[in-house]
């Protein structure tokens, strides 16, 4: 049986990764948005990767994705009402405008990672994206063909 070597586990790895975030993201389950305001700083920062998960409620304190005018939104609920929920930003001095139904959130933040989501905007422009996949594809192949050699085991 060949032996599995670290890039070829952590390829594996990623794949699965990869397909679990896209049967749960089809699913409706999870959410992603690439923060482009410092409107919830210091909580994550413009340029942040938020993922969200779907709850079967929210509350106050929550950092929820919603849409409102057509834009994708994370802020923390402040307020309750009968109607929905009062939400602002971190970084904000005033309460939001708006009310925002249970029913339009999409999710409750989980985590988030500084700066990945300045990547992915960058692999969304298609030099970019050909570049980096045509250099990751060269190193895999290039590593395929020139495996180090085996130790011999000295004759007896």
């Amino acid at each position: 049986m060949a032996k599995l070597e670290t890039t070829d586990i952590l390829l594996i790895l990623l794949t699965l990764a990869i397909s679990s975030v896209t049967i749960l993201a089809a699913a409706g389950l999870i959410s992603f948005i690439v923060t482009m305001t410092d409107s919830m700083g210091p909580t994550f920062p413009s340029g942040a990767l938020a993922v969200f998960l779907k709850q079967e409620s929210y509350s106050v304190g929550d950092v929820v994705l919603f849409k409102v005018h057509g834009y994708l939104v994370a802020h923390r609920i402040v307020a309750e009402t009968e109607r929905g929920f009062k939400t602002k930003g971190d970084a904000s001095r005033s309460v939001d405008p708006w009310v925002v139904p249970p029913d339009a959130v999409r999710g409750k933040m989980i985590f988030s990672i500084p700066f990945l989501g300045w990547f992915i905007n960058l692999m969304r422009i298609p030099v970019v994206f050909a570049g980096v996949t045509t250099a990751l594809f060269a190193f895999l192949t290039l590593e395929a063909f020139f495996e180090p050699e085996q130790p011999r085991q000295p004759q007896p």
